[in-house]
């Protein structure tokens, strides 16, 4: 074979007639069979004729494709569904999570879909929302970042710099863009430095929501002493900043802030922030609706209470939630004593008290004492537990109001564990409270061991003697047999006088595999005329089939006192507590415990 070179007045007019894709097939499979004799200038030579076929026929390819390609308008649209399903509301892990915000991580996001192809890439750059997250992650992106973002609002993140990153000073000129601004400073100023609120004195009149957590230092210790623990910040400039968390930081701010509704402060202690600085903060927010308070106490050790505001009725005006998370029953009382919500219709929570360092932990919290009204609208009470040795909650609801109390889970090898503390604790606040409007009882407790009573049988009657308008129990247990066994054995004198609509006990195993525990010779009743009068009993059976017989006998001895029993096998119903309307907080984080009202059992 002569190759010759090819030129374009070759006469190919012989082969006009033959369909092109057959020439196609010829030339490949002529070349697959000649291709091993060929010489290297002949294999260039055909090389170059397939290549200038394959680059024609891409060419023809692109041009008809074009047609169906999406218009930047739709690919703008998906960017935006990506965008609206990206993980907004997580936080980064090395933070407490309270409120909502914009957390993702744009340059994931960005990376990927610019890589589609090369309209998806130009529709990106030329798109101003995916550039308006700016975090220091990447600092080197960060200009490419504000110029691409055009003129469009701002969330900006620094968590990761170890020392004052380039960012915090280019704060100034980005305040008019500036709509939220997470701020965890992970480093410590030295002397002769600027102080980190030094950073935050611009205005900022787009800033809606705004999160600062950093260390407390000695140095910014050094610079407060003068001055008190107020502080203004943006120039005093922020009115529409609707969110505002502030965690660790030894001031609190003097602002005004006409239209904050939602704020947090976390591990804000005394003495160097007085309770009169906090009221300040308090009135300075006359929309506010939801108040939490982490790890929080103003008073110092030569404090014993604190004054009470003259305006105290007016300063909560709008709130809709109060929580308090990790703090000791005394502060909590000593906050309720001065916050008191004048509404009705509000959510209170102390979540998560610690049992192991209150000087008290069996005080009561005094939200009967301080807020009778809300407590005495409740109608539905629940006690959660989720082992025999865990930490308790105790949550209630009413038309318009909730009450939700819970304590701190102790080590096993912490010195004041006591598997018995939180349901002595859990008892201290259930004397406390008016039960007279209770309809729904709910008692949770999977984790029952034979070798222990079951830590509410014996208290159950009293507690419920006390519901006059109780309608429904709704019991949790391991053991049918042996809660009966238990129940039914009490004195004439401990069974409530009043009638039962219905009784409801849910029967599930701690494990299928072991089975259920205790006794299966059924119960005794020492005396059936002192039994509790009441219309039905329900028994909802999620057991294996193996342990059918343990149900029989126990059915067969309680159809002697009790005609109307119904039975309901592995059954899909679930009982739960929702919760009224001023408990869910869409601004919350909904992995933060405070968010968690609603019960599915």
């Amino acid at each position: 074979m002569n190759p010759s070179p090819i030129t374009s007045d070759a006469d190919t007019s012989y082969l006009d007639h033959i369909p092109l894709d057959h020439l196609a097939i010829a030339l490949c499979r002529r070349a697959t069979q000649r291709c091993q004799n060929m010489t290297l200038q002949e294999l260039q030579w055909l090389d170059g004729v397939l290549s200038s076929a394959s680059s024609a026929a891409r060419t023809a390819m692109n041009t008809h494709q074009a047609r169906y390609r999406l218009p930047p308008e739709v690919l703008t649209m998906i960017i935006d569904h990506v965008l609206a399903d990206a993980p907004t509301t997580a936080a980064p892990e090395e933070t407490a999570r309270i409120w909502n915000g914009v957390y993702y991580r744009p340059s994931r996001i960005i990376g990927t879909h610019s890589l589609l192809c090369k309209e998806w890439r130009q529709t990106l750059v030329a798109y101003a929302r995916p550039w308006t997250l700016i975090r220091d992650y990447h600092p080197e992106a960060v200009n490419i970042y504000l110029e691409r973002s055009q003129n469009f609002p701002l969330t900006i993140h620094i968590d990761r710099s170890a020392s004052p990153p380039p960012l915090l000073n280019q704060l100034p000129s980005l305040s008019s863009r500036l709509r939220e601004f997470h701020w965890i400073a992970k480093y410590q100023p030295t002397h002769g430095s600027h102080s980190k609120l030094s950073y935050l004195t611009f205005p900022a009149p787009k800033l809606e929501v705004l999160r600062i957590q950093w260390e407390f230092h000695e140095h910014e210790e050094e610079l407060l002493d003068d001055a008190g623990s107020l502080r203004t910040m943006f120039s005093g400039q922020t009115p529409k900043l609707r969110v505002l968390h502030l965690s660790m930081v030894p001031w609190l701010p003097a602002n005004h802030f006409p239209s904050l509704t939602h704020l947090c402060l976390t591990d804000i202690n005394g003495p160097l922030i007085p309770f009169d600085d906090f009221v300040h903060v308090i009135r300075q927010c006359p929309q506010l609706q939801h108040l939490a308070l982490t790890e929080t106490d103003f008073l110092d050790s030569t404090d014993e209470d604190y004054d009470v505001p003259d305006d105290a009725d007016e300063l909560l005006s709008c709130l809709r939630q109060l929580s308090f998370d990790k703090m000791p029953i005394t502060t909590v009382n000593h906050l309720l004593s001065c916050l008191k919500p004048p509404r009705i219709d509000v959510a209170i929570q102390a979540l998560r008290i610690p049992l192991d360092v209150s000087p008290n932990p069996m005080e009561v919290v005094g939200v009967t004492s301080f807020i009778p009204e809300i407590c005495s609208s409740l109608t539905q009470l629940a006690i959660l537990r989720s082992s025999w040795h865990s930490d308790v909650t105790i949550s209630a609801m009413g038309p318009n109001a909730a009450l939700r109390l819970s304590t701190m889970s102790v080590d096993f090898d912490h010195p004041f564990w006591d598997p018995d503390r939180p349901v002595e604790w859990a008892k201290v606040q259930l004397d406390a409270l008016p039960l007279t409007q209770i309809e729904t009882f709910y008692i949770t407790f999977m984790a029952f061991r034979s070798s222990r009573p079951f830590p509410y049988v014996t208290d159950l009657p009293k507690v419920v003697e006390r519901m006059t308008n109780l309608k429904q129990l709704i019991i949790f247990t391991n053991d049918l047999s042996l809660f009966l066994g238990d129940f039914f054995s009490l004195k004439r004198t401990q069974y409530p006088h009043h009638r039962l609509s219905e009784l409801h006990v849910i029967v599930k195993p701690l494990d299928p595999a072991y089975g259920l525990s205790g006794p299966v010779d059924g119960f005794r009743v020492e005396d059936p005329s002192a039994l509790p009068a009441i219309d039905d009993i329900i028994i909802h059976w999620h057991c294996p089939q193996g342990i059918e017989s343990t149900l029989e006998f126990t059915l067969d001895k309680l159809a002697k006192y009790y005609p109307s029993i119904t039975i309901i096998r592995d059954t899909d119903v679930e009982f739960g507590l929702t919760f009224p309307e001023v408990c869910h907080d869409p601004v919350a984080y909904p992995g933060w415990i405070g968010s968690q009202w609603d019960i599915q059992f």
